[in-house]
């Protein structure tokens, strides 16, 4: 097998190389054929068929990779001389097959549910095609070209209506082909040459311009070559009958993400979320309401009010980014992805009253220190000497950043990947809200609130917070004493397994070498809202650190360095990681 590297590919000019046939002899395809009617029967009983050409000769010894075009077959009217095929032409500066014509496309990504969906995504990615405007009819077979890319043609009828969005760094121009043009013998022709002395490269070409960007043919695809394009197809096709709406995994778009976490940043820092407003207010009466209809006192029952006062925000979240993308476009889905991250993300919510405190220690007022502490936790604060109240407030202060900024970010950003939008910061938030919110309602406010219930939720807001518990944890360690931090949560993971709030907490006493625990576990239970989110007693009581310096209100401005830090760790991860998607 050869080692060619794909920077020793040729590049030239496909119009210069001589012709070597035509396929002129061959008969006429009926233009019938080519109607949106005729082609979706094609795809509901396709002949046998297998083309002449369906691998290259190797020269290359990359891995084998899977890889999706779409064939965009845009109907421009009812009969079959209104079909038109979208192609693409590939901007000059790329590294492989720079300046061809191609359909949109390229390599499967694991988002991708399947093929159709990888080929979706490529034709959003490159061109801007939406996929409510697509139906998909089926696949080709496939094609493995000389660098082991085994590619699916996908097929697909597009309705005329849409606005494309070329991706100015792949794409340089799209253009429109007369399917009818395309499918005409008379017009096809074969270009062959020898590349190093021995490899026959056959290039497949049309024999005149019809809408191309460069005079005379432009270049499908090769055989016996590198072929990033196809050769031209034929429409025995194979049986499928998905309908091109897209998967959610190919829904997934990294800058809209990005930007709407950041823009709900900047608006929350601007003009932050005020206490009992109609968001929270909304979703306290939803939480009784199921509660009042739903709770029977039997454990199945509590998973069915949990259920419902957490799946059904989060699915109706999903529901509605899913419409405004598909009958809007992206623009309006990240509006809405930014609109939930502000009322979910409460930096603001949180920061002013840590801000009061730590002014209030600064001056020597503790009493002004507790006092506020008590408003800010809603809840009656003991008389805890100097240092035990600087622990109450560090310890407080970390967990809230942990639940109104990492927390939600870490798991809008996992499930928008797979394109469910801002559902996972609704989940996110309202499972802590229910788990906190029903237990003061069963215990404090002696509500009817069952045991179930409260277990339950208890229970699925523990699993939930597992994985946002220990990103961070990790950037608190990243950002702050990396040794000190992990060597204290490990410690604490030894000696009380299953403690998400004791992996925060631990790691925050060894980034900034500041004794920490207990601090929390001496408060009630607090008559906390959804925007005022609170712990109590057992929540953090499994963890005390026996290392490190005594709290201090010194100390304090070392926990807003570590938060702040961790914030900016975390958002320049997430703009690498969409630069990167980008240039992917």
């Amino acid at each position: 097998m050869s080692t060619t590297p794909l920077s020793r590919l040729p590049h030239f000019d496909p119009r210069l190389v001589p012709v070597s046939g035509t396929d002129a002899h061959l008969p006429r395809i009926n233009a019938g054929t080519f109607a949106p009617d005729a082609l979706r029967q094609r795809f509901r009983s396709p002949p046998a068929w297998q083309p002449e050409v369906v691998k290259e000769v190797r020269f290359s010894d990359r891995e084998p990779a899977q890889a999706a075009v779409l064939i965009p077959s845009v109907m421009r009217g009812a009969g079959a001389d209104s079909m038109a095929v979208l192609l693409t032409e590939r901007t000059a500066h790329l590294s492989t097959h720079s300046g061809q014509i191609a359909f949109p496309g390229g390599r499967v990504d694991e988002c991708d549910a399947d093929i159709k969906a990888a080929a979706l995504r490529e034709a959003y990615e490159e061109v801007g095609l939406e996929y409510r405007y697509v139906d998909v009819l089926g696949t080709l077979p496939v094609y493995v070209t000389g660098t082991a890319f085994q590619v699916t043609p996908v097929v697909a009828l597009v309705q005329p209506d849409f606005r494309l969005q070329p991706n100015a760094f792949e794409v340089a121009d799209t253009f429109e082909v007369p399917l009818a043009f395309l499918m005409d013998p008379a017009n096809h022709h074969r270009h062959a040459f020898e590349w190093e002395g021995a490899s026959r490269m056959v290039l497949h070409a049309l024999s005149r311009n019809c809408g191309s960007p460069g005079p005379g043919a432009f270049h499908l695809g090769c055989h016996c070559g590198d072929a990033a394009q196809l050769l031209p197809f034929s429409f025995s096709l194979r049986r499928t009958g998905h309908r091109g709406i897209a998967p959610a995994g190919a829904r997934y778009d990294a800058p809209m993400s990005f930007f709407a976490i950041l823009f709900a940043l900047l608006l929350e820092q601007v003009r932050p979320l005020p206490r009992g407003n109609p968001v929270h207010a909304a979703l306290r009466r939803w939480a009784r309401w199921c509660n009042r209809n739903f709770d029977a006192g039997r454990a199945n029952h509590g998973w069915i009010v949990w259920s419902l006062a957490v799946g059904w925000p989060s699915l109706l979240a999903f529901a509605i980014h899913v419409l405004l993308s598909d009958l809007l476009g992206w623009p309006f889905a990240a509006l809405w992805s930014a609109a939930l991250l502000y009322v979910t993300l409460g930096f603001r919510q949180f920061s002013h009253h840590f801000t009061d405190i730590r002014d209030a220690l600064d001056a020597g007022d503790e009493d002004r220190a507790r006092e506020l502490l008590a408003q800010w936790r809603q809840a009656d604060i003991r008389e805890p000497p100097r240092g035990e109240l600087v622990r109450c407030v560090i310890e407080y202060s970390v967990l809230q950043a942990h639940r109104h900024v990492f927390g939600v970010l870490a798991w809008y950003s996992v499930l928008a990947a797979f394109g469910l939008g801002p559902a996972g910061a609704v989940l996110y938030r309202s499972s802590e809200f229910v788990s906190r919110y029903w237990r003061y309602q069963g215990t404090v406010a002696q509500q009817p609130v069952s045991e179930a219930v409260q277990a339950a939720a208890a229970e699925a807001w523990r699993v939930i917070d597992w994985f946002p518990a220990r990103i961070t944890a990790l950037g608190f360690a990243v950002v702050g004493s990396f040794e000190e931090a992990i060597d204290s949560w490990r410690n604490q993971v030894q000696r009380f397994p299953g403690d998400n709030d004791g992996v925060i907490l631990a790691a925050t006493a060894g980034a900034i070498n500041v004794r920490l625990g207990d601090g929390v576990a001496k408060a009630p239970v607090s008559r906390a809202g959804p925007g005022q989110s609170d712990l109590d007693a057992g929540e953090a009581a499994d963890f005390i650190s026996n290392q490190g310096r005594e709290p201090e209100p010194a100390y304090l401005a070392q926990v807003v360095g570590l938060v702040w830090r961790s914030v900016v760790m975390w958002l320049v991860l997430l703009a690498l990681l969409t630069l990167a998607r980008l240039l992917g």
